[in-house]
């Protein structure tokens, strides 16, 4: 009976040994919780210098990005990161130049993430690609999953396509109608002042050359010059929103006519007073003025048809002393027509010039 107790009691103590050696091995083996926001895409580097802050070339603009971990993986952290760093490269390239420009990206995944046209927009109409972008900086802080991009661009690339930028804006100015030929002028000769400051060779090829652009600048000064030969009169004409276009070219036209070929008509140039219809005919290099008012007036009239009244004056200036040459001539005329909007003005034109009111100008003794 001895014997078997003995047997039972160090069997026990057999169980309870090896079982209080499972439970150490398991509480040695217990599961390590890591940072759920840890990854591990790009190897494991110490910090570098450019994220505390040493970001500054002394021929380079630099912007400097983060992302946190992204759905899209990899590429969605690394496309953003980078929108990040062309946000601010294009700050401190408005902060060192205090111009305006345009960078574009166009950032594409497979996941169509963030896959559309990033412009990042300072203040000109300059666009720098993001071929010209060099040196795409990358570091990875794995135990929190943030990704940082730098990135950067020289600096005379940046300055010399901004005073491009500048030129080709004057250049299109010149182009303008709206401005007299002599300011046209003056402004191509401003772009090509500005164009031979450029140093074409810190500009990427699709950019062209300066023979380029002076050939296109200088093409268009010529032809300005010879249509700009200062015309004997300039003709304008003010008259309200509901006299067409076209009146108004057919009432300057019979007025080139009666009285002289040298000169010319300034379309839709706006002026209601006379002082600064003057200074428009001197920027023209014109010796003389011809002012002309045109009015129409519709009524209602008897039987139920309509009556349009015409009312047509002119004045000729001496431009350079700024002072009436001839007297106001006056001519007016009617016309009645059962449609209010078919009336025929250009016949009341030609019977108010028939009428003869209009002599060829006289200048006053």
């Amino acid at each position: 009976m001895t014997i078997i107790m003995k047997y039972s009691l160090r069997k026990i103590l057999i169980v309870f040994f090896l079982s209080f050696l499972l439970f150490q091995g398991c509480a040695g083996k217990a599961p390590v919780i890591e940072n759920p926001n840890r990854c591990s895409y790009l190897q494991k580097t110490e910090k570098p210098s450019w994220i505390n802050g040493s970001n500054h070339f002394k021929n380079f603009y630099s912007g400097m990005g983060q992302a946190e971990k992204q759905q899209g993986g990899f590429q969605a952290q690394l496309n953003l990161a980078k929108k990040h760093a062309l946000a601010d490269l294009s700050e401190n390239i408005k902060v060192n130049v205090h111009s305006e420009f345009h960078i574009e990206n166009i950032i594409d995944t497979s996941q169509n993430i963030n896959a559309k046209k990033i412009k990042q927009k300072i203040k000109t109409a300059s666009i720098i690609e993001l071929n010209d972008i060099s040196d795409t900086k990358r570091w990875l802080d794995q135990e929190n999953c943030i990704l940082w991009c730098r990135i950067k661009i020289k600096k005379q690339l940046v300055d010399n396509l901004i005073e491009l930028e500048k030129s080709e804006n004057i250049y299109q100015k010149a182009l303008s109608k709206s401005i007299t030929p002599e300011m046209r002028i003056k402004n191509i000769n401003d772009a090509i002042i500005l164009l031979n400051n450029i140093d074409f060779s810190q500009l990427p090829a699709h950019h062209n050359s300066k023979a380029f652009y002076l050939k296109k600048y200088r093409r268009q000064k010529e032809k300005l010059a010879k249509n700009y030969t200062g015309k004997n009169m300039i003709f304008i004409v003010n008259a309200p929103q509901n006299v067409a276009a076209d009146f108004k070219n057919e009432v300057v036209t019979k007025f080139m006519a009666k009285n002289t070929s040298d000169a010319m008509y300034l379309k839709d140039y706006d002026c209601s007073a006379t002082n600064s219809c003057l200074e428009a005919a001197r920027d023209f290099g014109a010796q003389n003025l011809a002012l002309i008012n045109i009015n129409k007036v519709i009524s209602k009239g008897s039987m139920g048809m309509y009556k349009g009244e015409l009312d047509i004056s002119i004045a000729v200036y001496d431009v350079g002393a700024g002072e009436l040459k001839t007297d106001l001539i006056k001519g007016q005329g009617q016309i009645f027509s059962f449609e209010k909007d078919n009336i025929k003005w250009s016949a009341v034109l030609a019977k108010i010039f028939d009428s003869g009111v209009y002599k060829p100008f006289i200048e006053r003794d």
